[in-house]
């Protein structure tokens, strides 16, 4: 999914913010994953988009957890 959206992305001249959210509910489905697991999703995000094309447009990259 990032490799196609870093592929539309590339066409367009802005910079780029990444913010990762959860929230603080407790996951059932894979007890594995927790929220703190899920958290760090927009720096892994971020080392995916500086291995491309994109990455000196990456200006900030926020990660939230309630």
């Amino acid at each position: 999914m990032l490799d196609s959206m870093a592929r539309v992305v590339a066409r367009t001249p802005n910079n780029i913010a990444i913010n990762g959210h959860t929230d603080a509910s407790a996951r059932t489905e894979n007890p594995q994953y927790t929220n703190w697991e899920l958290s760090p999703i927009a720096p892994t995000a971020r080392r995916f988009l500086i291995t491309t094309q994109l990455e000196l447009r990456v200006q900030r990259v926020v990660g939230l957890a309630t």
